[in-house]
């Protein structure tokens, strides 16, 4: 045979015999294996898995239209633009004076972040202050080293620490 029978032919033979492709069967080893198959597992053409309750299906919908709350977060690293350590002091005032006391400011696109460090007997005293042209004070929240801090009346952020944080976050409410 050099016409075998095409694939929907195939399953149709095997849903419902027919006899004019009856004798290509008979004669075809290949095509006929493969109705034989066919009828043995009759699945083409038919969902064999049940429906999931509507209720599934309507969470799952509800899920993929969500957004969750980590697509909402956007992420700025800030650049370091003065660190008091790093600029030179007059010559008179070098010394042991400076090291117990360090400015920073970050920034980033919309804000601007001062630190203030000063090492007192025992820890250190930490004071930050954010500004931003397009955003009130009160729309951050800093967290150091997993503790929540708020600022108070004034705008500034103070804590005392046994050592400088290692991790500085701060979150906006608009992000």
């Amino acid at each position: 045979m050099d016409r075998h029978l095409h694939r929907e032919e195939l399953i149709a033979l095997a849903r419902k015999p027919s006899g004019s492709a009856n004798q290509h069967l008979s004669e075809c080893a290949e095509c006929r294996e493969e109705v034989e198959l066919l009828r043995e597992f009759n699945m083409a053409g038919h969902a064999r898995l049940p429906d999931a309750p509507a209720g599934w299906v309507e969470r799952a919908a509800a899920l993929a239209q969500t957004q969750h709350s980590f697509e909402k977060i956007r992420k700025a690293v800030a650049a370091l633009v003065f660190d008091s350590w790093a600029a030179p002091q007059p010559i008179g005032v070098r010394g042991q004076a400076s090291i117990g006391e360090r400015r920073l400011r970050f920034e980033a696109d919309r804000f601007a972040f001062d630190l203030r460090a000063e090492r007192l007997p025992g820890e250190w005293a930490f004071v930050a202050q954010v500004t931003s042209d397009s955003l009130p004070s009160g729309n951050f929240a800093l967290s150091i080293e997993k503790k929540e801090l708020t600022a108070d009346t004034a705008g500034f952020y103070q804590w005392t620490a046994d050592r400088p944080p290692r991790r500085i976050l701060l979150r906006s409410d608009d992000t």
